[in-house]
């Protein structure tokens, strides 16, 4: 529950409830087991689908959220937006693409020579393995959507690794407060951090599937 929903929860609706029992209670002095049965599904009411929400995510986190290989390759190239990053960790070339304002799109290699990044354009990518989306915001509950992104063999469309993230949606008391205060939307993640507590990217999936290629122990 976001905090403008706790707060809403504990100024609004938890005072408003009891007042009402305290209005049923002087009409209705001696009907103490529906008072109290009343009073817990009042109470409680609210946190009923937090309560579900919560049970999904954490099973669906804990099953697919993060960073999953399937099957590890090595590679003299690999294809990035982020070519220097991706040089600096042993890659011998980064190919990507670039989009211009009058909608020409030009293929690109870049490598490192003497520490330095040298773009060519090329006519066509050489890469063997890329990154795509999986998912786009596939609904897996009322309340929790997954997207993903994918590390495939161009020639085969094998698909070696996925990285899960889940969008985490909040319950109906919750959304009808943040709606009613003109609140931004409230979306919870998982799977979208290491085991460090470190964001990941891409580049963490990129890095996790496909190894720089290596001869006689050495990087090419």
């Amino acid at each position: 529950m976001s905090n403008l929903g706790k707060i809403a929860y504990v100024a609004l609706y938890l005072p408003l409830m009891l007042l009402l029992l305290w209005l049923i209670y002087r009409k209705l002095k001696s009907t103490w087991p529906f008072l109290v049965l009343l009073s817990l599904v009042l109470v409680t009411l609210p946190f009923w689908d937090v309560y579900m929400i919560a049970r999904d995510a954490d099973r669906l986190c804990r099953e697919q959220g993060g960073l999953h290989v399937y099957k590890t390759v090595e590679a003299e190239g690999v294809s990035s937006y982020s070519p220097a990053y991706m040089l600096k960790h042993g890659f011998k070339y980064v190919e990507y693409s670039r989009f211009y304002p009058d909608k020409q799109i030009k293929k690109y290699r870049d490598t490192l020579e003497k520490g330095k990044v040298v773009s060519v354009e090329i006519a066509k990518f050489t890469v063997q393995f890329n990154c795509r989306t999986g998912d786009n915001h596939k609904v897996i509950t009322k309340k929790i959507s997954r997207s993903s992104e994918q590390v495939f063999n161009i020639k085969t469309d094998e698909v070696l690794s996925e990285w899960f993230i889940f969008n985490i949606y909040p319950g109906l008391f919750d959304s009808i407060f943040l709606r009613l205060m003109g609140s931004g939307p409230v979306i919870w993640h998982c799977g979208d951090k290491s085991s460090l507590g470190k964001e990941l990217d891409y580049r963490d999936l990129l890095k996790a599937t496909i190894k720089p290629m290596k001869v006689k122990g050495k990087i090419q």
